[in-house]
């Protein structure tokens, strides 16, 4: 069997925007691959333009924990700021040279957070120094650089849960698997059982990988529950069962590479 490490990471806001909004700024419901990856870069010390080679090929997977005794449903906060237009510091020198006459004033704007978010990462990786560094940092609460969760001022913090084994992928194509994690997918959905008094969603076009040039290299979508602590029950996706201590459950691993066409 393979290792995974687990830690939690939570904050009192998130912001993981969508990279399709405009002027108003709407936020993933969750953390995303991509945000996780960065997150790990900042705990083991790697720069920007190195963790995207190091971390690419890592096994993620992400469930949505409930934070401290609330117990509610992922809250989103419109948030209202001010912005000035993307052209306007092309103006500043025009300003200085003319003594103050601008084109461009500030303006509303909104952007959506998340509040209260906390997240159950899994992670393993084949590069065994990324693995061992990573577990090293958890448990002595050491990181290299501050991590935040979306936003430089939304400041996380994190504790190791702890190392277990894991199984093999397979896919549960022959009967449903209750499953704790988000469950990705590219074209084709899973099937999923719905039961009573439980809320399930679809977030899309979440970004898989950022490579060192910070472009995305593909997307992918995901079933969740906006309730965090609730599982779901599905067919036709591709889980792992990990072993805590007596207890086995099964989290879904984010794809590293975007299906094929």
């Amino acid at each position: 069997m393979k290792r995974v490490i687990a830690f939690d990471v939570w904050s009192h806001f998130a912001y993981f925007r969508r990279h399709y909004t405009t002027t108003s700024a709407s936020t993933h419901p969750f953390i995303p691959r991509s945000a996780v990856e960065g997150l790990v870069g900042a705990i083991v010390g790697y720069r920007s333009e190195e963790y995207p080679d190091l971390l690419w090929d890592a096994r993620i997977a992400i469930e949505l924990r409930k934070s401290g005794d609330l117990v509610q449903r992922i809250t989103k906060v419109p948030f209202g700021i001010s912005y000035t237009h993307s052209d306007f510091w092309q103006q500043v020198g025009r300003y200085l040279r003319s003594g103050g006459n601008l084109n461009h004033v500030t303006a509303p704007r909104k952007i959506e957070i998340l509040k209260e978010p906390k997240y159950r990462i899994y992670f393993s990786s084949e590069h065994s120094g990324v693995y061992s560094q990573l577990l090293q940092n958890l448990r002595e609460h050491h990181t290299h650089y501050t991590p935040y969760l979306g936003s430089s001022n939304m400041l996380a913090n994190f504790e190791l849960v702890g190392e277990y084994e894991i199984t093999a992928e397979t896919e549960s194509s022959s009967k449903a698997e209750r499953i704790v994690s988000i469950i990705p997918f590219f074209k084709r959905i899973p099937q999923v059982k719905v039961e009573q008094k439980s809320h399930y969603g679809v977030e899309q076009n979440l970004p898989l990988h950022l490579n060192s040039e910070r472009k995305a290299t593909g997307y992918y979508s995901a079933i969740y529950s906006p309730e965090p602590g609730q599982t779901i029950i599905a067919r036709n996706a591709s889980f792992s069962t990990l072993k805590m201590g007596s207890e086995e459950f099964s989290i879904a691993f984010i794809p590293t590479t975007p299906s094929p066409a």
